[in-house]
């Protein structure tokens, strides 16, 4: 209000006496990016299609040198599972072993995996109580980790699976399930108490 009074008052003066009105300062220049660098003019080295030994026909998304903006702090978290044991597929680095542990660990005591049945959770827990290990009660022992990996992985029928969608003429079968071991046509059952959502087999092909 100040401002605007003063601004009042120099009018009157500069009709009254002639005296110019001071001017007005430049505007700012508009703000330019700078310091970006251009974009390259050739795709990312092995990012444009698949090795050729894979014999897949899926690519891999391109590579776009164009600018492009994200967020640097995200409220989420990012899970990686593993789905599948491929033939010949080992986990005897240390990293690996402890990710499959982590994995199995989480799932045990979690009551939203329908992968596991609760017979199969049960059996786990009773292992993992022998062998001293909980939730409060971690073990840094390789050997134990890779029994308890072993146990999931030749125990549990379609916790290592990879589920597709299907449709049968009977209607039963909700999904196909994939693993080392062969294919399952699985249902999925919603019941009540504990493990209120799991997957019931209704055929298996080895």
């Amino acid at each position: 209000m100040r401002q605007k009074q003063r601004s009042l008052e120099d009018l009157l003066i500069s009709q009254h006496f002639g005296r110019p009105l001071p001017t007005p300062p430049d505007s700012p220049p508009p703000l330019l990016l700078q310091n970006i660098p251009d974009p390259p003019t050739i795709l990312a080295p092995s990012l444009n299609v698949m090795e050729e030994t894979m014999s897949s026909p899926s690519q891999l998304f391109h590579y776009s040198p164009g600018l492009y903006f994200s967020y640097n702090i995200k409220p989420a978290k990012l899970f990686l599972r593993k789905e599948v044991f491929y033939p010949k597929d080992t986990f005897n680095q240390p990293y690996i072993l402890n990710l499959l542990y982590q994995q199995i660990m989480r799932d045990t005591y979690s009551d939203y995996c329908m992968r596991i049945s609760r017979e199969e959770r049960r059996k786990m827990k009773d292992l993992l109580a022998n062998l001293n290990v909980g939730t409060m009660s971690t073990t840094q022992d390789d050997s134990i980790k890779k029994r308890i990996v072993i146990a999931a992985r030749d125990n549990w029928k379609n916790y290592f699976s990879r589920l597709f969608p299907v449709k049968t003429d009977s209607g039963d079968a909700q999904l196909l399930g994939v693993n080392h071991r062969g294919i399952n046509l699985l249902k999925i059952v919603t019941a009540s108490g504990m493990d209120a959502t799991h997957l019931s087999l209704l055929r298996s092909y080895r």
